[in-house]
């Protein structure tokens, strides 16, 4: 039997953050008909981006230029920030000490240079902003960790829903349950994908395909496959849906592999915490159920030692390593514990307290999850 074939202009396999701003960016450069694939079902599209506060590190010259980002910040409200400037410099040096200076270059000066058009390009675009809850308050003025001060309004799924309406409105169509059970070229091209839905299979083909799929952690074999330690059992904290198959279809096709494979981005989590998908907090402001607030107490293994620099820096620039020493430790897992002083210092990213003990110190259980 023939399979039904279709043709458009631009193909995006995926239906998170990164595939929307791929399929508005294409429909502003010219291209008619856009086709988004998404794997997940309405109701769970959207990639890690559903399941993340969605900070933005970017260069930029001080609070003056945030403003522009936040309309409705009042003068008074407005000097109490304290947003020093970030520039170029310390974004690419930040970089270079977290990747202990392997990184391909070219792509970080890209990075780099485009980080802060980017963003004022999703603005412009029509997406809205906010400032971080997870920051510090002495007196009347409020601090930001560097190079990272605002979010978009509403967190992740804030930003699909913003996303989603911009992508309604220029009429680029978004189908769900569609996921890609083969891309057809080869080490020269891309021509189109295969299609597998719950009613049907099809050809889809088109002038460009563009792969937005995410990565691989919601495969316990392809973590197990590439990732040091025990990677096969961690918890993740982002979406069941990516299980890494389109970057399977593009590799066995001749794409060129980069980064690095052994490492992940992976943070502390609450050891309760289900196996996939953990839930968001109703205002955006990130995960209920990531920890944090390592930096403002001690961290110790099922042995009750510590194993880790919990102050080496600002949370910002060590919690997504801070998971993968977790891993490393008897039964990948730790407790985080805390004083009354440390308690008071804790930003809103603070997990529920349980008093134990005499000295009425707050333990959390935590494990690991990999994602975004």
């Amino acid at each position: 039997m023939t399979t039904p074939a279709e043709r458009c202009d631009v193909i995006v396999i995926g239906g998170g953050s990164a595939a929307f701003e791929a399929a508005i960016a294409a429909r502003e450069h010219g291209a008619e008909k856009i086709v988004m694939l998404e794997k997940a079902p309405e109701s769970e599209y959207g990639g890690n981006a559903r399941y993340s506060g969605t900070g933005f590190r970017f260069w930029h010259s001080g609070a003056e230029e945030i403003r522009a980002f936040l309309p409705a910040i009042d003068d008074g409200y407005f000097n109490s920030l304290q947003i020093a400037p970030y520039t170029k410099e310390d974004f690419f040096a930040d970089l270079e000490r977290m990747t202990l200076g392997r990184m391909d270059r070219a792509l970080a000066h890209m990075l780099v240079e485009q980080s802060n058009a980017a963003v004022h390009w999703m603005k412009d675009t029509g997406i809205r902003w906010e400032l971080l809850k997870e920051h510090a308050k002495i007196g009347n003025r409020r601090y930001f960790e560097r190079g990272i001060a605002i979010h978009v309004a509403g967190g992740g799924v804030g930003q699909l829903e913003q996303w989603r309406r911009i992508a309604s409105d220029r009429n680029i169509e978004i189908r769900f349950l569609s996921a890609v059970s083969a891309i057809h070229g080869n080490m020269h091209r891309v021509e189109g994908v295969r299609v597998c839905t719950p009613e049907r299979e099809y050809d889809l083909s088109a002038r460009a395909v563009i792969a937005c799929a995410g990565g691989f952690q919601a495969s316990a074999e392809m973590r197990a496959r590439y990732l040091d330690g025990n990677a096969d059992f961690v918890k993740v904290r982002g979406s069941k849906h990516d299980t890494g198959e389109v970057l399977n279809y593009l590799l066995a096709l001749g794409a060129a592999t980069g980064g690095q494979w052994r490492s992940g981005h992976m943070s502390p989590i609450d050891a309760k915490a289900p196996d996939f998908e953990t839930p968001q907090h109703a205002d955006g402001r990130g995960n209920t159920q990531s920890r944090y607030d390592y930096p403002f107490g001690i961290t110790v293994n099922a042995l009750g030692l510590r194993f880790f620099d919990e102050g080496e820096a600002q949370h910002s620039y060590t919690y997504a390593k801070t998971g993968r020493a977790i891993l490393s430790q008897p039964g990948a897992v730790a407790w985080q514990i805390y004083d009354f002083t440390g308690i008071r210092h804790q930003p809103l990213s603070a997990p529920q307290c349980e008093l134990r003990g005499s000295r009425r110190h707050w333990w959390a259980c935590t494990q690991n999850w990999i994602g975004t």
